[in-house]
């Protein structure tokens, strides 16, 4: 009986440890932009303009390209089960498509063109101005709250184009 007690306190713990952990707000930062003072300035944001362009296309080409390899390699991996389950006398219990790991594509995919595009306005002579907002478990968030709870951002998203 005392080995069962201990068992559902053990249990119990762990409940309140996992609640009291995801129930914490999650941040982002944003960003608006204020442009830099003259025409020099405003052209080399312009180029920024179109270096994150370019960025964001590479980008995509590069997660597409990933996701290509990913089909393929699973395409080969199933046949290769097929032919597996086939000499065993056994029926496939599995899709050509269980066997895609997307996942990597998705890990690997940091472009970072948003930050480069950050570094660039501000060397134009622009500035970035941050913004902290909550974006999960807010609950009942104040403002000097946010303000000490730098820990929990997670995200950085950047918004406003010059």
């Amino acid at each position: 009986m005392k080995k069962i007690i201990n068992n559902l306190l053990g249990l119990l713990a762990v409940a309140v440890l996992l609640t009291a952990c995801t129930s914490r707000p999650v941040y982002e930062t944003v960003y608006s932009y204020q442009p830099p003072v003259g025409e020099q300035g405003k052209r080399c944001v312009s180029q920024c303009n179109q270096s994150k362009t370019l960025c964001k296309r590479l980008c995509n080409a590069e997660s597409s390209d990933c996701v290509a390899q990913a089909r393929l390699k699973a395409k080969k991996a199933y046949h290769s089960y097929l032919s597996e389950r086939e000499a065993r006398g056994l029926l496939a219990d599995r899709t050509q498509d269980s066997f895609i790991n997307s996942r990597a594509c998705l890990s690997n995919r940091q472009c970072h063109c948003e930050n480069d595009f950050k570094a660039c306005v501000e060397l134009c002579g622009g500035r970035a101005i941050p913004k902290r907002r909550c974006v999960a478990n807010c609950g009942d968030v104040t403002n000097s709250r946010e303000k000490r709870s730098s820990l929990f951002s997670r995200n950085t998203r950047h918004i406003g184009i010059i």
